[in-house]
Order: C-alpha cells, then sequence, then structure tokens
C-alpha cells in the first residue's frame, strides 16, 4: 500500500528517491517520437510508481519488460528479430551484445564486471528469477520482521550509501531501476 508519510523521509529512501528523481526529470524531458520510445516511457512510469509503493518484484519486471519491449521496437534489430524462433527478442547475454554492436547503450544495463557479456548479467538473471517464480530474496510479507533476508549492511550503489536494515529486493529493485534510468537516458 506504500509508504506512511514518516517513513518516505528516512534517509537511505530518501536519498534513493532524490537520484531517481532526478533522472525521471531528464527522461521526462526527452521527445516522445515513436511507438518504441512511448513504451519504454510508460514502463519507466509504472516501475517507479512500484518502487515508491516497495513492490520490488514489480519494480523489476517493468525495468526488464521496458528494455525488452525497446529492443524489440527498435529498427536496428530488425534483422536479428526475424532470426528469433519466435520472432522475439529475449533479454539474455545474447541479445543485450547484438544490441551493443548496433548502437544501443547496453553497458548501461551492466555492472563493470558484466561488460565482456560472458555470462548473463545480474539485470537478466532477476528477470528470469521473476519470470520462472523464483523469488527468494526478493520477496517478503510487510510484517515479516523475522524474514531472514533483512541484513544490517552498507553498499554503494553510485553516490547513494545505503545503511541500515536494507531488504534484498529493495537494493536489486533499485539497482534495476537505475540501470534502466541510465539506459533510457542514453538511448
Amino acid at each position: 500500500m506504500g509508504r506512511d508519510l514518516g517513513s518516505i523521509f528516512e534517509a537511505r529512501f530518501y536519498k534513493k528517491v532524490i537520484m531517481l528523481s532526478k533522472n525521471a526529470i531528464i527522461i521526462n524531458q526527452k521527445p516522445h517520437e515513436d511507438s518504441s520510445s512511448w513504451n519504454i516511457y510508460h514502463y519507466h512510469k509504472e516501475a517507479i510508481k512500484n518502487f515508491l509503493n516497495e513492490n520490488h518484484l514489480s519494480t523489476i519486471l517493468f525495468c526488464s519488460i521496458g528494455v525488452e519491449v525497446y529492443l524489440n521496437d527498435d529498427k536496428r534489430l530488425e534483422e536479428y528479430k526475424m532470426k528469433q524462433r519466435d520472432k522475439w527478442i529475449g533479454l539474455n547475454k545474447q541479445s543485450l551484445s547484438v544490441a551493443r554492436d548496433k548502437g544501443l547503450p547496453v553497458n548501461e544495463l551492466l555492472d563493470a564486471s558484466e561488460i565482456p557479456l560472458l555470462n548473463n548479467p545480474i539485470y537478466c538473471i532477476r528477470r528470469n528469477k521473476i519470470l520462472h517464480g523464483d523469488i527468494e530474496g526478493l520477496s517478503m510479507a510487510k510484517d515479516d520482521v523475522n524474514f531472514p533476508e533483512i541484513t544490517i549492511m552498507k553498499q554503494k550503489i553510485d553516490d547513494v550509501v545505503l545503511t541500515g536494515y536494507i531488504f534484498e529486493g529493495e537494493i536489486a529493485a533499485y539497482d534495476q531501476l537505475l540501470k534502466f534510468q541510465k539506459f533510457i537516458i542514453k538511448i
């Protein structure tokens, strides 16, 4: 149902919202020239709404769908798309490698160690886990204070340092959304 007003201003959440908002402003200033760009903006809006409402699985899914739909709408990948079994480009290391070769900013979706694309990147792994129902560590009941994936940790994602009780699904959703935003900004 979302955060109450008091928890919205917790420092770690507030820092995330500032970073996401700065990116959203840049993204919203971009022209919506064709259907592929309209689709990706729609999925971005849904990902932001879901993140703010603490729907981490939905955030990850909307970010992943946004990229996958964009790959399928991009004219530079039309020939590659027609060679696919279902005439649909899935989100995986091979399709990302082809997309990067065609000029799409795929590196924005990758951690530095993933840039060679030797294995499926975490961006794809998260999507696949959700699609196949493997949501361990990504989902929890809001009142489940004994959930084992809540830990005290400190992690830095871009310029935001997250400290305190952090749910792994929240970190995954934030990382997925930041990468998605960087991809949109560069296209």
